[in-house]
């Protein structure tokens, strides 16, 4: 699954009412797969429009739940594991 159409999906996640964080969600994620240590100063340095004290904002300070992500990843975990199996 392309890096794009994985964000695309939950992107909806991170948007409120009065606020959108989806691109730095995106950007995070990016930095996360990139980086080799998952820090945000190292996230930030791999990241095209990386920014130390949004990450660290993104992640302590913003109103996006957490809970529906995680299951949304449980989900494609096993979508994924499934799709994976060899034929019978």
């Amino acid at each position: 699954m392309a890096f794009g159409s994985f964000i695309g999906r939950y992107g909806g996640f991170f948007r409120t009412r009065t606020r959108d964080n989806a691109a730095v969600a995106e950007r995070y994620l990016q930095g996360l797969a990139q980086a080799e240590e998952a820090t945000f100063a190292a996230m930030a340095t791999v990241v095209e429009q990386g920014c130390e004290q949004q990450f660290q904002h993104f992640i302590s300070n913003s109103p996006w739940r957490h809970e529906p992500v995680v299951e949304q990843i449980g989900r494609d975990a096993i979508v994924c594991s499934v799709a994976s199996r060899p034929a019978r």
